[in-house]
């Protein structure tokens, strides 16, 4: 990509109140017309909207960050002046996983520091909570280290708890990592100090698609976790609550790889049955269950109790209507409230309903809603 093109780049990449995938339909029809970025900038309105299809609303937009592009050249320099690269997704160095899994949502304009050549290699990641339990860190120490040994490059977004330990486990088996930023990838300061050696070395790349100055915050972070689950093509879950970055993007993944008629590469950790996590959640919902050394286990083994609990439930609520609380009395569940209200609306499929009793919700068997106990 030619430098005077860049600038260009980044003023479309960050162009807010555009969605990415009208972004990427723009780039679509330079591609046809083999036209570079810079030549559809500079086309009139009237070519715009008959050639590249463009609407006159997106135009309007498009006109706002024109003036921006001489100070998008300025930083560009700067950039490449520090030793980082940007990548387009025009160009061979851009990571086809993104492409595959993200299509017209992939971020246009990446930035990195490291080895390039990492983006091309097959990526695994483990992903888990900030605040695992040692279950969960042993579990992420095992597979890291064992998928590192087999030339797999470990991506991670070096949060603290899973993602750093992945890193970590990843290095000590002298393998390779990209770690993905929740933040620009000027401001990760104190990270370039704790990874120079690693960078130098070629075993780690450094990569983010925010506006490269952009500190962090809890939406970058957010966003982030969709690339580190795109860039890889097996994830593996060592914990997750039932909300949260792990949770939606292994749950976003399991769906779209469902809608791609893939097959499911999400494999999640059976939990310890004391351990209180989403993780049965999450296979219940389709991942694949494996054990602490991260190899697949039939699904019967991992979710035998889960269908114990159900089937007590549907046997309880045929005869009783009652509240989530009392449910986990009655079968001495260990179960937060929350976590039994989810597990008893996912049974919705199975007779098992939700309706309104005076000032509460009260659960019951569709098939015989039986005696009310308020």
């Amino acid at each position: 990509m030619e430098k005077s093109e860049l600038s260009y780049w980044m003023a479309l990449a960050h162009l807010e109140g555009m969605r990415t995938k009208d972004k990427m339909e723009i780039v679509v029809q330079c591609f046809k017309h083999d036209r570079q970025l810079s030549d559809f900038f500079n086309a009139s309105d009237e070519l715009k909207e008959k050639e590249y299809h463009v609407t006159k609303d997106h135009i309007a937009k498009l006109k706002t960050c024109m003036p921006l592009v001489p100070n998008y050249s300025f930083m560009a320099e700067n950039l490449l002046d520090q030793g980082y690269d940007i990548i387009t997704v025009r160009d061979e160095e851009y990571p086809p996983a993104l492409k595959k899994n993200l299509k017209y949502n992939s971020p246009l304009v990446i930035y990195t520091k490291g080895d390039k050549s990492l983006l091309q290699k097959q990526g695994v990641a483990v992903v888990g909570s900030r605040k695992a339990g040692p279950q969960a860190l042993a579990f992420t120490t095992t597979v890291a280290a064992r998928e590192a040994s087999a030339g797999n490059v470990i991506v991670s977004g070096f949060a603290k708890g899973v993602d750093r330990q992945a890193l970590d486990a990843s290095l000590a088996a002298n393998g390779y990592s990209i770690a993905v930023l929740p933040q620009g990838i000027t401001t990760f300061t104190s990270g370039y100090k704790q990874l120079y050696k690693h960078i130098i070395d070629g075993h780690v790349l450094i990569m983010s698609y925010f506006m490269p100055m952009a500190g962090w915050s809890v939406g970058l972070a957010m966003a982030r976790n969709a690339i580190v689950y795109a860039l890889a093509s097996k994830i593996f879950v060592a914990e997750s609550d039932s909300k949260g970055g792990t949770w939606s993007g292994a749950i976003e993944g399991i769906n779209r790889q469902r809608k791609n008629g893939d097959d499911i590469s999400i494999y999640v950790r059976v939990p310890e049955e004391k351990e209180k996590n989403a993780n049965r959640e999450l296979i219940e919902a389709g991942a694949k269950p494996v054990n602490s050394q991260g190899d697949e286990i039939p699904r019967s083994e991992a979710v035998s109790n889960i269908e114990k609990i159900t089937n007590a439930v549907i046997d309880l609520l045929k005869t009783h209507e009652l509240r989530p609380q009392e449910v986990a009395s009655y079968l001495k569940l260990d179960w937060s409230d929350d976590k039994v209200k989810r597990f008893l609306n996912s049974l919705s499929s199975k007779g098992v309903m939700k309706i309104k009793k005076g000032r509460y919700n009260v659960y019951t068997a569709m098939d015989n809603p039986g005696p009310s106990l308020f």
